[in-house]
């Protein structure tokens, strides 16, 4: 869990970890990243006061800002358990989360497992139900956010997020998920996750550093290839003709003739790294802007 000025949901978010009803052995680590409110003290205390607990135990990381990649870094190098998984210190888990997934998780020696969620906060409060699933398709399961999963710890190996980079949570899917064979989905809500309008999704129109989306997913696609061009292969393939959509709509608010460039750039990548093999199972207009003749009037149609 990285904490950086949470202090006003720490402790519920906290709370929901420390109260969880299971009979897995739960291993809690909190980097504090230099936050410059209170966050540290209310840490600090909540740590000393619940240091005892039967099948819990609490570690406190506290280190000089590096942001919320390298926050997580930092939590990644302290891995003991068998799974792993991500809670943002203003969310808070739904009760019997962990047994949920983890029951799961070993009945079916899961990869990754992943739940439902809720949203509250900012604005009217949503809910998304998974089936109960078992699969070997990653990309066609689960939703791209990295909590309301467990993830075998195995799977993180030689990985770390993107430092100084927006949307570094796009890693996971082209370093992660490529590696996982079995996955599930469970019908319980697992997660609680709060809309934040302050938060960089909400605030991140018209900023030059929203095109940070379009950089990460080219430099992953290069990494894949250097070192496992195995894994380029269909799934990633589909995956990144759409997530092309969503690099489009992250880069709203720049000038037109920077999208234009971005559009440009996006092509560049898709056809250097994917041979004429790779097509999608039906014709597309987004595949066609992409993989045919520029079109950039046709991509964004077809983005809408």
């Amino acid at each position: 869990m990285p904490c950086y000025n949470a202090e006003k949901y720490i402790v519920k978010c906290l709370d929901s970890i420390v109260n969880q009803k299971t009979n897995y052995s739960v291993s809690l680590t909190i980097i504090e990243d230099g936050s410059t409110d209170n966050t540290r003290v209310i840490l600090k205390k909540y740590v000393s006061e619940h240091i005892e607990m039967s099948n819990k135990c609490i570690n406190l990381i506290c280190q000089n800002n590096k942001g919320f990649s390298g926050a997580r870094n930092t939590g990644l190098e302290s891995i003991t358990g068998r799974y792993i998984m991500f809670v943002d210190s203003d969310d808070y888990l739904a009760e019997g989360a962990i047994q949920a997934l983890m029951s799961t998780a070993e009945k079916y020696n899961c990869d990754i497992v992943e739940g439902g969620y809720q949203t509250f906060g900012d604005r009217k409060s949503s809910s998304v139900i998974r089936d109960n699933k078992v699969s070997t398709k990653a990309f066609e399961c689960l939703y791209g956010y990295p909590w309301g999963k467990v993830y075998k710890s195995n799977l993180f190996s030689n990985f770390a997020f993107p430092e100084g980079y927006w949307y570094e949570d796009t890693a996971l899917v082209y370093r992660v998920w490529t590696k996982a064979h079995q996955i599930a989905t469970i019908n319980p809500i697992v997660y609680h996750y709060r809309i934040n309008d302050k938060g960089i999704t909400a605030t991140s129109i018209g900023k030059p550093k929203s095109l940070d989306s379009v950089y990460i997913t080219r430099q992953l696609l290069i990494d894949l290839k250097e070192h496992e061009p195995e894994l380029i292969n269909q799934q990633i393939y589909q995956f990144t003709i759409k997530q092309s959509v969503i690099n489009r709509s992250r880069t709203d608010g720049l000038s037109e003739e920077v999208r234009q460039a971005a559009y440009i750039y996006m092509r560049e990548y898709i056809n250097t790294i994917f041979n004429r093999e790779f097509k999608l199972p039906s014709p597309t207009h987004l595949e066609e802007s992409l993989r045919g003749k520029p079109d950039y009037r046709l991509f964004i149609a077809a983005c809408f």
